[in-house]
């Protein structure tokens, strides 16, 4: 399998695919955030999204467990209030790099985000 990684700017080989689910590119950015409940600013930039979970990029570092609370803007849908826990990091050339999952996410929303994905994919073909 081959997927294309929006940080490196290259094309991986992939012999087993692990994720859940399908991810399609969503570039945005954050400028303030809640950290585990505490109100934040700084800059977080969206690469990816998937319905259960997004990729980000921050020059703040954050710990694995750590929830986080902002808001995103699906393009062509509303903007929605996410939470969701980090489940992974790892280092870029200018900060790090994160996983994280939807923490209590309503089906109106993930409806919206399953849509979206779905009519991304469906355009790419």
């Amino acid at each position: 399998m081959k997927d294309y990684s929006y940080i490196s700017k290259k094309y991986f080989n992939y012999t087993i695919e692990k994720r859940q689910h399908k991810r399609v590119v969503l570039i945005g950015r954050i400028k303030a955030y809640k950290l585990n409940g505490d109100n934040k600013k700084g800059r977080i930039e969206l690469f990816n999204l998937s319905v259960g979970g997004l990729g980000f990029k921050s020059v703040d570092e954050f710990a694995v467990g750590d929830v986080l609370e902002f808001v995103i803007d699906i393009p062509k849908y509303i903007s929605m209030q996410i939470m969701c826990n980090i489940v992974w990091r790892g280092l870029s050339d200018n900060g790090y790099i994160y996983g994280s999952q939807f923490v209590c996410i309503n089906n109106l929303n993930r409806d919206m985000i399953k849509s979206y994905i779905d009519g991304m994919l469906t355009s790419e073909r």
